[in-house]
């Protein structure tokens, strides 16, 4: 997809918003899981986010 032009995002893991949104850092901790995967995967850092449903 990155070779071919598109933006990759970062969107979440757990999709337990409850847990995603309990914190700044338990946010921040599944965005890093999200890009260790995708970096592993595409090797290529990703810097945009689009959070799951912005509300609980």
């Amino acid at each position: 997809m990155v070779r071919e032009g598109f933006t990759i995002g970062l969107h979440g893991i757990s999709h337990d918003y409850k847990k995603f949104y309990r914190s700044e850092e338990s946010l921040m901790e599944e965005m890093k899981q999200d890009q260790k995967i995708v970096r592993s995967i595409a090797q290529y850092r990703l810097f945009v986010y689009r959070m799951a449903a912005m509300y609980l």
